[in-house]
């Protein structure tokens, strides 16, 4: 079980995004603004998670009590306390369309991409870390030619986590708006 404390920025060791190894200051300096890159990128992904995190804990909350109301009102009726039975189908109609809005918007999908990015970025940085450091320890002047293919290699990395974070929320956007289409076209016959 992956504990996420341990993936968030402010319980990260300090010296997740930079290089603890001397060397060569140009490739010292690549290295280091790869790391910014990568921090960026994850930071961004924190960032945006709160907003829909928040967004995705109201819609599904407004439903749970909405739809669990809605369904004890007609009871509450047959038992002679005064409320119109009536009522309890708005509360579950409302209820329904949280739960509908969050999956045309995609606001609890949102949330979980942003997660699974931002961790994968932060993963992706250990891993360069790591590579960078053995690297660097070993002897030869390759060496900085193979930190160089590291760096490369991260940064192509990144950028494929974005880009395939992006294609799912674009994918995503589509079924939804395909899925609007044909619940408004059914609702029209």
């Amino acid at each position: 079980m992956l504990n996420f404390k341990r993936y968030r920025p402010d319980h990260a060791p300090a010296d997740l995004w930079t290089l603890p190894v001397e060397g060569p200051t140009l490739v010292r300096d690549f290295v280091a603004d790869r790391l910014a890159f990568a921090r960026t990128h994850s930071e961004w992904y924190r960032r945006k998670k709160k907003t829909v995190q928040i967004f995705s804990k109201a819609l599904r909350l407004a439903a749970i009590g909405l739809l669990a109301v809605g369904g004890v009102v007609p009871l509450m009726a047959q038992v002679d306390i005064p409320i119109a039975p009536n009522a309890g189908y708005i509360l579950l109609a409302i209820g329904g369309s949280c739960l509908l809005a969050d999956r045309i918007f995609g606001v609890s999908a949102a949330w979980a991409r942003y997660m699974v990015a931002a961790i994968d970025i932060e993963t992706l940085s250990e891993t360069f870390r790591a590579s960078v450091v053995a690297t660097e320890s070993s002897a030869g002047e390759d060496r900085r030619l193979a930190i160089m293919q590291l760096c490369k290699s991260f940064t192509d990395d990144i950028c494929a986590i974005v880009s395939s974070e992006t294609k799912v929320w674009v994918q995503e956007f589509d079924n939804a708006r395909d899925e609007l289409g044909r619940m408004a076209k059914s609702d029209g016959k």
